[in-house]
Order: C-alpha cells, then sequence, then structure tokens
C-alpha cells in the first residue's frame, strides 16, 4: 500500500486532477482528503496537506530473520536519497511494516508535483520488490 498525503492544498488538488486526466484514470477518494491510487500489488493513498503534500507507501512486512541485511540496505538506499529519490525508507510507528515516505511542504508546479509522484511509485515498486525478494 502506498500512502499519499494532502490536506486542503487545492493547488495540489488541482495537480492531482490534471494528472488523472493526463492519465485518463480516477483516483477514488477514500475520505475527504485522501485519494487511492492503484498500483502493481496495491494502492498509494494520496492525502491533502497545506501547502503540499505527505507520501507513504508500505512496501511490505518488516523481516522476521536476516534482519540486519535487509535493515542495513534500507540505511545505505537512504544515504543521500540518491536510492530513494529524496523519500526516506523506514519502519512504520508499530515495527512490523517498512514504509517509503517523503514530505513535501511547498507549493511546487505541475511538472515538479508529476515528476515527484512518478519518482515516488517507481521507487516503492522497486523496494518492494527488493524486500519481497530479502524476506523470501
Amino acid at each position: 500500500r502506498v500512502e499519499l498525503t494532502i490536506e486542503g492544498n487545492m493547488k495540489t488538488k488541482e495537480h492531482l486532477d490534471k494528472l488523472m486526466k493526463e492519465l485518463d484514470i480516477s483516483f477514488p477518494l477514500r475520505s475527504s482528503d485522501v485519494y487511492e491510487i492503484p498500483i502493481e500489488g496495491g494502492a498509494a493513498l494520496l492525502t491533502l496537506q497545506n501547502p503540499g503534500f505527505i507520501l507513504s507507501c508500505e512496501l511490505g512486512n518488516a523481516p522476521k530473520r536476516n534482519e540486519e541485511n535487509i535493515l542495513t540496505q534500507l540505511l545505505h538506499a537512504n544515504l543521500f536519497g540518491q536510492m530513494t529519490k529524496e523519500a526516506v525508507l523506514g519502519l512504520s510507528v508499530d515495527g512490523n511494516k517498512i514504509v517509503l515516505s517523503r514530505v513535501i511542504d511547498y507549493d511546487l508546479d505541475y511538472k515538479e508535483f508529476s515528476e515527484i509522484m512518478e519518482d515516488f511509485l517507481n521507487v516503492a515498486l522497486f523496494w518492494r520488490k527488493q524486500i519481497l525478494t530479502e524476506t523470501k
């Protein structure tokens, strides 16, 4: 599951509407400010924020074995944001899930918005596959 958080920001909402129109798809509304974006193996959730948005994605279960190896990979991926495109890999509050998140706390133009969305979803899919491979 991918969560994208954007609360009450009309500019971001406009960008999201434009993206849906360009892709010719609709992202279902889960609540007044949360959108569900289907991706391979799950869904992304987008929740509006003022200004900007927060992206968050559950990538898979935290490892029960080989934990040190996987967590070390995640830490290396976070280094300088190069393997995460400025998002951050970590554990859920309860420590049971690996999550990817990114905070955008400023207004963007449409080009920046669509690039961040594309990068985040691609990174989420990449790390989901990596985690599935490592935790088998």
